[in-house]
């Protein structure tokens, strides 16, 4: 029993021993970060001098090197990170006024400074509230890849300015994401996270496009012209005289060629033969098929005369003339 008490004793000696050298060496890397960081702000480069602050602090943390780093902070606009490490700096320099290894009345001045700057800054902070009117189950909410807790939903928080970039995701949902722009000291920007669509729901009708992006119709109908008053009943009634003349010469002449070829004789002796009988039934045709002609060719004649006549004058409405497949339209006043 007194051998295992001898054991544990030189194990803590031995622990101590070791633990004394590494501890100065930290101290000793952190007072060199902190020296190099002092005068990286000296010269004004606050951007650079943060991270030296930073490691300095994890090296050696003690209430002057988190002051340091909240004033660092402030000075680059990380207001909501400036913010919160004063608060810090204020609790470790109240409790370090009780440490032996720290000098009182010294903590109480950085305990005051860190709550004076704290006032200061907090009349400045920009604050996100995330709203989440439409929840789904099993929901999640992030903000630069970090998950937001649903009980921070509704709750303005502090952020340090800058672009900010949302996410929400369920399972068996299609997720959302946006990019926001958060600046403005004092502001409170608001970021509503919309009901997320059932992944079985997701294929959506095709929006409606404008009138610039509908596709093309073909019609077979070529479009109807106004023409003017008058104008189009004239040539229509023009075409029906000029069809009706053409009708009318072929009927003639084909009436002519069938008389003709109906009188010619048979043969040498005036007997009207088998040749001569079909000759004059071909001639019969003829007649009356050109006599027939030529009553068509005088209708048409007559009628293109009647529109031709009665055509409109310029003050009733104009005809409209349209081509369809197998012919043509005409509407309008005659």
């Amino acid at each position: 029993m007194r051998s295992r008490r001898v054991v544990v004793l030189l194990g803590v000696v031995a622990g101590c021993l070791l633990a004394g050298p590494r501890a100065m060496a930290d101290k000793g890397a952190g007072l060199s970060l902190f020296d190099e960081a002092d005068k990286l702000g000296a010269a004004g480069n606050w951007k650079d001098a943060c991270p030296k602050f930073e490691a300095s602090q994890k090296a050696y943390p003690r209430p002057l090197g988190l002051l340091r780093l909240a004033d660092c902070y402030e000075r680059i606009g990380k207001t909501a990170t400036a913010w919160a490490t004063f608060r810090e700096t204020a609790v470790a320099a109240r409790a370090a006024q009780t440490n032996p290894a720290f000098n009182p009345e010294q903590e109480r001045r950085r305990e005051s400074e860190a709550t004076r700057r704290l006032g200061e800054i907090e009349k400045r902070l920009t604050k996100v509230r995330v709203m989440v009117p439409a929840p789904v189950p099993g929901l999640v909410v992030r903000r630069d890849g970090d998950e937001l807790p649903a009980g921070s939903w509704g709750t303005a928080i502090a952020v340090d300015p800058g672009k900010l970039t949302f996410d929400a995701s369920a399972p068996g949902y299609v997720g959302w994401k946006d990019t926001i722009d958060v600046a403005g000291e004092g502001k409170t920007v608001d970021v509503t996270v919309p009901g997320l669509k059932s992944e079985a729901k997701a294929v959506e009708a095709p929006k409606p496009t404008s009138p610039a992006e509908a596709p093309a119709r073909v019609s077979l109908a070529a479009p109807a012209a106004d023409v003017a008053p008058g104008r189009a009943t004239r040539t229509l009634g023009l075409a029906f005289g000029i069809g009706g003349l053409v009708v009318g010469g072929v009927g003639t002449y084909l009436g002519l060629k069938g008389s003709s070829d109906f009188k010619h004789p048979g043969d040498d002796h005036g007997a009207c033969n088998d040749a001569c009988q079909a000759n004059q039934s071909t001639a019969s045709t003829k007649v009356h098929a050109g006599w027939g002609l030529v009553g068509v060719g005088a209708a048409a004649v007559v009628t293109g005369v009647v529109l031709w006549v009665g055509a409109p004058s310029g003050d009733k409405p104009g005809t409209k003339v349209g081509l369809v497949p197998g012919g043509i339209t005409v509407s309008g006043s005659f």
